[in-house]
């Protein structure tokens, strides 16, 4: 999940949650303040790839 203020400063979190927490719930946030953006990669399977010297996410349904 990210967060952009509206200065455009993005700030990326990540985590492993158990079934029946609000995975959901959280996949689906619009924020009500003005310029803010949140993104969500999925609230199902994802894993973690190598590239190149990072580790990124990725979504095992192929979209983000």
């Amino acid at each position: 999940m990210s967060v952009t203020n509206p200065a455009g400063e993005e700030k990326v979190i990540a985590g492993a949650f158990p079934s029946g927490c609000g995975k959901t719930n959280c996949a689906m946030m619009t924020p009500t303040l003005p310029g803010w953006k949140v993104k969500c990669i999925g609230d199902d399977i994802g894993k973690g790839v190598h590239v190149v010297g990072t580790y990124r996410g990725v979504h095992i349904g192929g979209y983000v």
